[in-house]
């Protein structure tokens, strides 16, 4: 078993692919609160349709990647200090095979 440590993550990567995320999963609860607005009153404003479908993603992703870029720089900041998360990585005894070429 190799051990290795995370001693460093870039920092616009992290938050970029949580900004995604954050926009992906702004959508979907959009789409959910949309549909329940729906069947619970049995209308939706235009308002509230914007409000779920664009404000919600336009405010949910920016946080998402604010959030994840102070977090990734935290992060680096203490590990200086303190060393890293270490991880227990495994070697397969039995790699798969390479993927034939086209």
């Amino acid at each position: 078993m190799a051990r290795m440590r995370l001693r460093h993550v870039n920092v616009l990567a992290v938050a970029l692919w949580h900004g995604l995320y954050s926009l992906i999963f702004a959508i979907l609860i959009g789409l959910f609160y949309c549909a329940y607005a729906y069947l619970r009153v049995g209308h939706l404003s235009r308002y509230g349709l914007a409000y779920y479908l664009i404000g919600l993603p336009l405010v949910y992703c920016p946080l998402g990647f604010l959030a994840y870029a102070l977090v990734a720089s935290i992060y680096n900041s203490i590990v200086r200090r303190e060393g890293g998360i270490t991880l227990d990585l495994e070697v397969s005894e039995n790699p798969p095979p390479l993927p034939t070429p086209f």
